[in-house]
């Protein structure tokens, strides 16, 4: 059996970053104050990184799609500000879904670009900025994929679902500290929807891998079937959280 595998290489080089708790926790303590201070996100981030985003990419270029992605060097800004094309794709396609979604929340596919901007480190590699540049810009696509909304309950069990996905520690920061704050506001159904968001990311298909430029066009219904991602039955249990999260 021919090895793909075998011809592929890569310029990546291991790194590691001693984690940085104290600028973590000025940075979660900003973002609780505003939640649409997107900056702090890359901050907590940066400051938590330890081992993981090396230890992903690694896991990245072990899975064909993956392979593919830095192979054929997608980049996935480039079709995510394209709006002429998203909306000539069929209606509740992926990407007709995710064009409505920003323009009705008035985002950019660029504004997660411009908030991370002096927030990261000099990367050497090509083939892991790749990576951790398509980490970024997909985040409003898993609004779209995953159900939640930009609420701040939503926002919370995204970074739940986000850390099952690809283990970064700032996710988990963000989500506990979320969980936390909407628990005073609401009850035990927060909890109960952050867990739940959790434990779908878990046994959702490994989405750093999944080629997105290839099924924007595909109805959401089945996307999300592909993926295993199911409706988000706990979130959507708590209506008052995400009416007072929204404000």
């Amino acid at each position: 059996m021919h090895d793909m595998a075998a011809e592929f290489t890569t310029d990546f080089t291991y790194e590691y970053y001693p984690r940085q708790w104290k600028q973590a926790w000025r940075g979660l303590k900003s973002l609780m104050a505003d939640k649409e201070d997107t900056d702090q996100v890359f901050v907590i981030m940066r400051a938590l990184t330890g081992r993981t985003q090396c230890q992903q990419f690694e896991k990245l270029i072990k899975h064909e799609d993956g392979r593919a992605i830095i192979k054929r060097r997608l980049d996935l800004i480039d079709t995510l500000r394209d709006r002429e094309y998203l909306a000539s794709l069929p209606e509740g396609s992926l990407g007709r879904v995710y064009l409505d979604f920003i323009v009705s929340e008035n985002l950019n596919a660029d504004a997660l670009v411009t908030a991370s901007e002096g927030k990261g480190r000099d990367i050497v590699s090509k083939d892991y900025l790749r990576y951790l540049t398509r980490i970024r810009d997909v985040h409003d696509l898993w609004h779209v994929i995953t159900g939640y909304g930009r609420d701040g309950l939503g926002e919370a069990c995204l970074v739940a679902f986000s850390y099952a996905q690809i283990r970064s520690m700032g996710f988990a920061a963000i989500a506990i500290l979320a969980m936390h704050k909407f628990r005073q506001l609401s009850n035990e159904r927060v909890i109960r929807a952050v867990w739940q968001a959790y434990r779908q990311g878990k046994k959702t298909n490994w989405l750093p891998a999944v080629i997105y430029e290839d099924i924007l066009a595909e109805p959401l219904t089945k996307v999300r079937q592909d993926l295993n991602i199911p409706v988000p039955l706990a979130y959507l249990a708590c209506p008052e959280t995400i009416a007072i999260s929204a404000a």
